[in-house]
């Protein structure tokens, strides 16, 4: 086996060490990218669910009963029925319709 000049073997060494530079520094910098994304997406994430307590706070507003009563009322200028005006209904079959699956 023949034995590589100096030169040869300085630059050889030169190359594989600029290689190993090079790659550690686009995985630091690939690495730092996923870090800013994590947080992007971390704060998204934290937004949404903000959002999401909002709206349902929200929907338990608008079906409150005292609302819809109130809407009733004032929008749609509803009464209360008086007592002979309301009619119960019985369910003949309670027991049999109960215990089927649909």
């Amino acid at each position: 086996m023949s034995k590589l000049s100096p030169v040869v073997t300085i630059i050889i060494f030169f190359v594989v060490g600029v290689t190993c530079l090079l790659f550690y520094s686009w995985s630091r910098m690939v690495v730092i990218e996923q870090g800013y994304a994590l947080t992007t997406l971390t704060n998204e994430q934290k937004k949404l669910l903000d959002d999401n307590a909002k709206l349902k706070l929200q929907i338990a507003a608008l079906r409150s009963p005292e609302r819809i009563e109130n809407l009733a009322i004032t929008k749609f200028h509803l009464q209360q029925p008086e007592s002979w005006q309301v009619v119960e209904l019985r369910n003949k079959f309670n027991a049999t319709v109960a215990s089927q699956k649909w």
